[in-house]
């Protein structure tokens, strides 16, 4: 599920659309020899029918509960949330959520075209199936070509997994330093850009991300590389921008398209790897 809303009376968006999971035994077995499964337990909707099995020591975190806290620490941040646009994506049966702020009021030039602008992006992560843990980043959306430009760490400095010892307010107090993460990144971003390499040395790199020159990443990422070298030069930011370019937009055989917001967060972690790599290029 994605839908993006805006501003919402007194509060930043309605939040009426996280419905409240529940915690259920988990049972083995047939119907007259059925036994409770003591190490794991059930994560199930309003109406009992299950989203995933969990380990029985895994804390719930509920989105009904943490996205409405995160927005109270976005209107107490200090940010400019002017026209802020919030898209939420779920995957893998409502197991995954994906929660993405878009905050236009934050807008930065990055290159030499009038064009090349980034928005300042916050994403809120969180699990009922414990494939992620709770985790709030900071990133950026550049506007001409949809793509989500990541950054080399988390503004959070806690994401952990669903145990006792979570405290979600560690990451949500967290995104008062996301103005000046964002704008940190923004500036390398224009050294990125005015950063000339050669096609040789892109080609290199790209073989480096996709573990070779023979395979469906590799032969994407070239071919965005001609599109943004006719775009911006054969720079380091056109490197970055076709990384960004294959996390947001190429299309997967293997994934279902309900669950491409789960593999878009998979990309953007790998992506994520090679910043600094690509810092140095720049450097």
């Amino acid at each position: 599920m994605s839908n993006i809303v805006s501003m919402f009376g007194q509060e930043l968006f309605d939040n009426n659309e996280f419905a409240e999971v529940f915690e259920a035994p988990l049972w083995a077995g047939a119907s007259l020899t059925a036994y409770r499964v003591p190490t794991h337990k059930a994560i199930v909707d309003a109406d009992g029918s299950p989203i995933a099995v969990v380990g029985s020591k895994y804390k719930l975190v509920q989105n009904r509960d943490i996205v409405p806290q995160f927005e109270v620490a976005l209107k107490q941040s200090g940010l400019d949330l002017s026209g802020i646009v919030r898209k939420v994506s779920t995957s893998h049966n409502g197991a995954r959520t994906v929660v993405r702020y878009r905050l236009p009021a934050h807008t930065i030039q990055i290159g030499k075209s009038s064009d090349d602008l980034v928005n300042l992006e916050l994403s809120l992560l969180n699990s009922y199936d414990g494939s992620w843990s709770f985790r709030t980043m900071v990133g950026a959306f550049r506007m001409l070509c949809t793509n989500g430009m990541v950054i080399g760490k988390n503004f959070a400095h806690f994401y952990g997994k669903h145990t006792k010892n979570l405290d979600p307010q560690q990451a949500i107090m967290n995104v008062r330093h996301a103005a000046q993460t964002y704008l940190e990144n923004a500036e390398v971003w224009k050294v990125m850009a005015g950063r000339e390499i050669t096609i040789e040395e892109a080609l290199g790199f790209f073989e480096k991300v996709a573990g070779g020159n023979d395979n469906v990443m590799y032969k994407y990422l070239t071919d965005a590389h001609i599109k943004y070298v006719g775009e911006m030069g054969s720079t380091v930011w056109a490197v970055f921008n076709c990384l960004t370019d294959w996390s947001t937009h190429a299309a997967s055989k293997k994934t279902k398209d309900e669950n491409m917001s789960a593999l878009i967060q998979k990309r953007e972690d790998k992506v994520r790897q090679f910043v600094p790599t690509l810092m140095k290029m720049a450097a």
